[in-house]
């Protein structure tokens, strides 16, 4: 058995175990998916970058979706640095389009990253049984290993940290420069596609500030070319400040106001929450996502090296302990500035592995310095090893439960598995194949019926940028589940695309009136989703705005472009806010009508949609009202805001169909502060008349 373990052996050992755990874990079916399961809107997204690269040969800064999104509607968008994404695209270009190559590359990265792992403990621990199963331990978590096999780049950006921390032990080992470059070479690598993986380049920074400003002296040096090492480093903050610049600028030129949260570029700290979510975040996070990132054995056990480490900290090799510290210390202020995504993302906790297998590096070479026996005893080791086949298990039946038959019984799920954790799971794996699974087969049938690839399509419905888009391989935009009333609101928006056709997946929605009447014209069926024309369907949409800068020749009236309704209130337009141009109006609690228009006989099924621009610095629930002349006879009022937001500013809108009891009628539309105490301004109006498709 010592035999088996030597050196000589254990790099095969462990490469064999990890190819074993690979199946254990159900990797070779896997391979076979296409993006499924939990968060795979987020696979469908990196596979857009990919699939864009692939098909239109974009330049490298150039990235766009399927999602045919943006000012000029290109779909031109980035997140991460989409290295990978172009990557892959060019493999596909070489062996094809197939998704188990993005799958393998994921893999392998993943593999080279645990490699790396398994030299940091051969050179510092360099005992055979703990170099192979402590790198392998990390291998259980659950979120590593289904993001593993995936489409996500935060896998790859944790093993890009690993590689780094190997090439930084042999920096040690030799001081080379080569070996120093490599090392921030990674680090860079892996912030630029993830962020959070910025944690390794923020340790090693740190021990280079304690120790060229000597507040720490080392036995050993770290940096024996403090200047060299300097330029280095704010080479990789130039590199990474850069692009993330780079990035958000990118988006703000090409999305619309609609988009601008498209893709996360920014932070989701703690402290914007209320009290209540945050209390809700935390209990999800000990709840359901600890045991995502680790099993729950796992986790005690690593708080306890952790705790025994912090106690012992003076017989603690310097170096090692400061990087563990430093890594905890990291990983809790990281949590707490994306601290709003962990009620539902998961995939946001990968990075903050790294503190695993940290702390076990640093408890175990204490063992091997102070406790050479118990390092190297069975009494330790057995228990270590039960500990790990448990971890490994707890793995698997998460694995299993995320990519279960939707038919399943309860009986199949583990009983390691919460009541709520197999409710969520059997939900999602029932309804999946009701709204989505036939998108992941249909291209070759709307070819059949002579869409191209090259037609946009409407696809309904869907909240996601890509799932459905990407999954049947075209472009165009999804509609979210809602009313008629914004269906036709996207076909007025869209329309410079001319889209002819619209993919219908619910056909339930077919009893709203609007909906129905739209998707009149139906030329294929494929399982449940339905495929429509709509080449005839865009409706003349008259619009009347106005943004308080001229006045009509009447000055108790704003003139609106073109001219036809009049906008009265112009007593309250100031200059000391404003949307466009100079002008704006302003309402208090004494002063709270603005933009008065009549909008006169309207007749039944009318569809009037009116915007307009609210700015305020205490918050407000100020609104559109559109109502009759009494009340009683109709009344809406609504003050939520859109997505959309411009300098400050906030977009409001109101929708409504016209009722019965209304026809031939007047209708008047105005904006109303009802808050007593709070000043609010409005900006850049407009109303949209149509009606419905016959």
């Amino acid at each position: 058995m010592k035999k088996l373990l030597s050196a000589k052996y254990s790099l095969v050992l462990f490469i064999l175990f990890f190819t074993v755990l690979c199946f254990f874990y159900r990797y070779d079916k896997i391979f076979t998916y296409r993006p499924t399961s939990i968060h795979q809107h987020r696979q469908c997204d990196c596979l857009s970058f990919t699939y864009n690269y692939y098909k239109c040969g974009n330049d490298f800064f150039k990235p766009q979706i399927n999602y045919k999104t943006g000012k000029n509607f290109e779909g031109k968008a980035t997140a991460e640095f989409p290295i990978i994404y172009f990557i892959v695209a060019q493999l596909w270009k070489v062996f094809g389009y197939h998704e188990w190559i993005y799958r393998l590359f994921v893999v392998l990265i993943m593999f080279l990253g645990l490699l790396a792992l398994f030299k940091v403990f051969q050179y510092i621990l360099n005992e055979p049984f703990w170099q192979i199963i402590l790198p392998l331990w990390l291998f259980s978590s659950p979120i590593l290993i289904y993001y593993g096999n995936n489409f996500l780049t935060d896998v790859p950006g944790l093993s890009f940290a690993f590689i780094g921390w190997y090439f930084f032990i042999r920096y040690l080992h030799n001081y080379k420069l080569i070996n120093l470059i490599c090392v921030l070479a990674f680090f860079c690598l892996a912030m630029l596609i993830k962020i959070t993986s910025g944690i390794s380049f923020l340790i090693l920074l740190s021990l280079f500030i304690l120790e060229w400003t000597k507040i720490k002296r080392f036995e050993k040096p770290l940096f024996k070319k403090p200047l060299v090492t300097l330029i280095l480093f704010i080479l990789v903050c130039t590199i990474v400040l850069t692009w993330y610049i780079y990035a958000i600028n990118y988006n703000e030129i090409h999305f619309g106001p609609t988009d601008s949260k498209l893709f996360q570029t920014g932070l989701l700290p703690i402290w914007d929450l209320e009290f209540a979510k945050i209390i809700l975040t935390f209990r999800i996070l000990l709840d359901y996502q600890s045991g995502n990132y680790f099993n729950i054995l796992g986790l005690f056990t690593i708080m306890t090296f952790f705790i025994i480490v912090i106690l012992n900290y003076k017989k603690q090799d310097s170096r090692l302990i400061i990087i563990n510290i430093f890594i905890f210390i990291t990983c809790i202020s990281g949590m707490s500035l994306w601290f709003q995504a962990y009620n539902d993302h998961d995939y946001h906790l990968i990075n903050y592995l790294i503190f695993i297998p940290a702390t076990c590096l640093t408890f175990f070479k204490y063992l091997k310095t102070d406790y050479p026996g118990l390092f190297r005893s069975l009494k330790l080791k057995i228990p270590m090893l039960v500990i790990v086949l448990i971890s490994i298990y707890w793995g698997h039946v998460k694995i299993g439960a995320r990519y279960a038959d939707g038919n399943n019984p309860d009986y199949e799920y583990s009983a390691l598995l919460s009541r709520h954790e197999v409710d969520a799971y059997k939900y999602q794996h029932w309804i999946y194949p009701i709204e989505r699974k036939a998108f992941e087969t249909i291209t070759p049938y709307l070819r059949s019926i002579g869409i191209s690839e090259k037609d946009p399509v409407f696809t309904f419905p869907d909240p996601t940028p890509n799932v459905t888009l990407y999954l049947m391989g075209q472009w165009g935009v999804p509609v979210p589940r809602d009313n008629g009333v914004e269906l036709l609101k996207y076909l007025d928006y869209y329309k410079d695309l001319k889209i002819k056709y619209f993919v219908l997946s619910d056909t339930t929605l077919l009893h709203d009136s609007i909906i129905n009447k739209v998707l009149s014209n139906k030329i294929g069926q494929y399982q449940n989703i339905s495929i429509y024309d709509i080449s005839n369907k865009y409706l003349p949409c008259k619009k009347i705005s106005c943004n308080a800068e001229a006045l009509d020749i009447d000055t108790n009236f704003f003139r609106s472009t073109p001219n036809l309704i009049k906008f009265a209130n112009t007593n309250l337009r100031t200059q000391l806010k404003s949307h466009s141009g100079k002008f704006s109006i302003f309402l208090d609690e004494n002063n709270r009508y603005g933009f008065t228009a009549i909008i006169q006989a309207v007749h039944a099924n009318q569809i009037i949609r009116v915007t307009v621009w609210r700015y305020s610095e205490t918050g407000s629930d100020a609104g559109i009202c559109i109502s009759a002349a009494n009340p009683d006879d109709y009344y809406n009022f609504n003050s939520m805001t859109d997505t959309r937001e411009s300098k400050d500013w906030q977009q409001i809108s109101s929708e409504i169909v016209v009722p019965q009891n209304m026809d031939g009628k007047d209708l008047s539309i105005y904006v109303f502060n009802p808050g007593s105490g709070k000043n609010v301004y409005f900006d850049d109006i407009e109303i949209c008349l149509s009606g419905i498709p016959e």
